[in-house]
């Protein structure tokens, strides 16, 4: 996935479902290719989301849009589905 969305440093990722093993994994490989990562996760996920590498954790259930403000996304890694895919597509 990364490797078709040409990951590098000058890329920000975004990684919703970060609180499982795929998601880490997703986080550390983003990072291995100098990416900035924010991951998606609860607030009980923080703290674990912020060791396994990612830059910033927006919270989960709140809109992605006010949490970034005017910065963007250049990749979505949407590990976890379901009906926010259309909130994702405008970050």
């Amino acid at each position: 996935m990364l490797t078709r969305a040409q990951v590098d440093e000058n890329d920000t990722v975004l990684i919703t479902g970060a609180s499982g093993g795929a998601e880490s994994a997703a986080i550390q490989l983003a990072k291995a290719r100098g990416a900035r990562v924010l991951a998606v996760a609860g607030e009980s996920k923080h703290e674990s989301e912020l060791d396994a590498g990612a830059q910033e954790v927006p919270i989960r259930g709140c809109p992605l849009q006010d949490q970034l403000g005017d910065n963007g996304v250049d990749v979505v890694i949407d590990l976890a589905g379901g009906p926010n895919w259309p909130e994702l597509l405008n970050v």
